[in-house]
């Protein structure tokens, strides 16, 4: 039995300064207007402790046991509000077993438990009204998402493929999403806040081909039903859907050294507190060269090379309807050079043992 432990600390120190000018026409000049700005200062410090104990039962049988220790220290301040502060502490667990059939096959059973802290800019209450029917404010008091999450599933490698179906179930307390509603003055205004819990659990399909030398590709289907309980915020809401999600990443080798990489995403619609999130999708592409015997690498990374990402939610309650579209700029060209000095560390990954796991 091999046992691991380790520390990580994430300290952020943030300072958020939003200055706007109105124009005045008694003096025909702009002048710094205290209503439209904002400053708003945010430190946070993340403190985990870990340990993990990995092992064998015979041949057949391996485990894999973890426990996480995370305290987390918050305070804010924005422009005409008090400290805000906001410490809490949480255990998370992890649990792995496989059974390993023969050479190439094996089942596994998995547990762990995750958190998702909110964004800083989601714990801002500056009213942001650049959108004056559309109004967004932040909520101080939010708190992180935990998320339980339980998986069985099957591996099968044959010599130039990789068949990985699971079944999975997935329980999230504290879920967080943009509240809708109307303030005195009759603007719709969008507040981040802790609806209740979100329920996930169907099937995932994932297969991994290296067909030929120079083409491989990694591709992945996720069939889901959630469910929404939202009783402990303003509303009795309590909601349900079926969505699915797709990726495809394919890598073509051009060379001995050079590799063109195409992936796509699609995401179905899905269910929130108050309406559905709309479907998007994007593909991306990616191009590699190495030289210098290795040690030099070239890369251009395309994103969204048909800019058809975007974000769109419909609001549905039974005082109003109302529905978006998002898009920030998401075709970027980026392109990058580095050079490896000192020894070089090379890792096998056996295929299909990999992490392959994604976030659905």
């Amino acid at each position: 039995m091999k046992i691991e432990t380790g520390y990580k600390a994430i300290i952020r120190d943030m300072n958020l300064d939003f200055d706007q000018e109105i124009y005045d026409e008694t003096i025909q000049t702009y002048v710094f207007s205290d209503e439209l700005s904002n400053e708003f200062k945010y430190d946070e410090q993340v403190h985990a402790a870990y340990v993990l104990f990995k092992g064998k039962l015979k041949k057949k049988i391996g485990f894999n046991f973890g426990l996480r220790a995370e305290q987390v220290y918050l305070t804010a301040k924005s422009d005409n509000t008090q400290n805000i502060e906001n410490n809490y502490f949480n255990l998370f667990p992890s649990a792995r077993i496989t059974y390993r059939v023969r050479k190439g096959e094996f089942f596994k059973v998995s547990y762990s438990k995750r958190i998702r802290r909110p964004r800083f800019r989601l714990l801002n209450p500056f009213r942001d009204i650049s959108n004056p029917t559309r109004i967004r404010v932040g909520n101080p008091e939010l708190g992180p998402e935990l998320t339980h999450s339980a998986e069985i599933g099957y591996n099968k490698v044959w010599s130039k493929i990789s068949l990985i179906p699971s079944l999975f179930y997935r329980h999230t307390t504290n879920v967080i999403q943009r509240f809708a509603s109307f303030d005195a003055n009759s603007a719709l205004v969008f507040r981040p806040v802790n609806l209740g819990t979100a329920t996930d659990y169907g099937i995932e399909l994932i297969v991994i081909g290296n067909l030929v030398k120079w083409w491989d590709f990694n591709a992945s289907y996720a069939f889901f039903n959630r469910e929404i309980d939202a009783r402990n915020s303003e509303t009795d809401l309590i909601t349900s859907n079926t969505s699915w999600n797709a990726k495809l990443q394919s890598n073509w080798k051009l060379s001995k050294n050079t590799t063109l990489q195409l992936t796509g995403n699609y995401r179905a619609p899905i269910i929130r507190a108050q309406g559905t999130r709309q479907a998007f999708h994007s593909i991306d592409l990616g191009f590699r060269h190495r030289f210098l015997k290795g040690r030099a690498t070239f890369g251009l990374v395309l994103t969204d090379i048909f800019d058809t990402r975007q974000f769109g939610f419909a609001t549905t309650t039974t005082e109003f309807t109302s529905s978006g579209i998002y898009k920030r700029e998401s075709q970027i060209l980026r392109a990058s050079l580095t050079y490896q000095i000192g020894k070089r560390f090379k890792t096998s990954i056996k295929k299909g043992r990999g992490n392959r796991r994604r976030r659905r």
